[in-house]
């Protein structure tokens, strides 16, 4: 049997031990708390980047689907039925229903306006980024409306002519137009950012 006195000596030594493993785990988890902080930050970082590279080609998509539909109207427009373009289809044909094309040109007046308003001066013009139903709450309600009646009665109108085409004919206008004021919202508002950009360029030379 060992003498107390050995066995306070190694319990000391023991006690020491575990107060050395103690303090040195401790100082490795303060020496590891900064790389955990530094490799969120990156995560956090590659998340945004992946982010705003889908939010761009989301972007792109939309502009490239906006320029096909301008092409398909376009094409519309110019084609007609095959004798005649479509404005001198709608105009001189004698099977239109004009009563539904007058209604048809009174709701699409309403909507453009609605529209112009939304993109151009608010979007373009005041370069407001505010969500338009918190802006305008009743505009997009009102629009939706507008262009649902819009579609519906130039199918109606033009039916005698297109036949089974003509929901197909209305449908490629409508993104058309949609595409076409789209692209002039955006490039009223690079030159809106282009003229602003300048005059402040010029101010801060002159002020210097």
């Amino acid at each position: 049997m060992a003498r107390p006195g050995y066995e306070r000596v190694s319990d000391v030594k023991d006690d020491s031990d575990v107060t050395e493993g103690a303090s040195a785990a401790s100082g490795a988890a303060r020496k590891r708390r900064p790389r955990k902080v530094k490799s969120l930050s990156q995560l956090e970082r590659e998340v945004l980047e992946k982010r705003k590279r889908a939010e761009e080609r989301e972007r792109v998509r939309n502009k490239v689907e906006g320029l096909l539909w301008v092409v398909v109207s376009a094409f519309i427009l110019w084609y007609g039925d095959g004798k005649r373009n479509f404005v001198a289809v709608v105009a001189t044909d004698e099977r239109i229903a004009r009563n539904w094309l007058a209604a048809c040109g009174v709701s699409f007046a309403l909507n453009t306006c609605i529209y112009l308003y939304l993109t151009i001066w608010l979007g373009a013009v005041k370069g407001s980024k505010e969500d338009w139903n918190i802006s305008s709450p009743y505009a997009i309600p009102a629009g939706t409306v507008l262009g649902i009646f819009t579609f519906f009665s130039f199918t109606i109108a033009v039916w005698p002519v297109w036949f089974l085409l003509s929901p197909l004919v209305a449908f490629a206008l409508l993104l058309g137009f949609v595409g076409s004021w789209s692209a002039v919202a955006w490039a009223l508002g690079w030159l809106r950012g282009s003229w602003s950009g300048g005059r402040k360029a010029i101010k801060a030379r002159f002020s210097g």
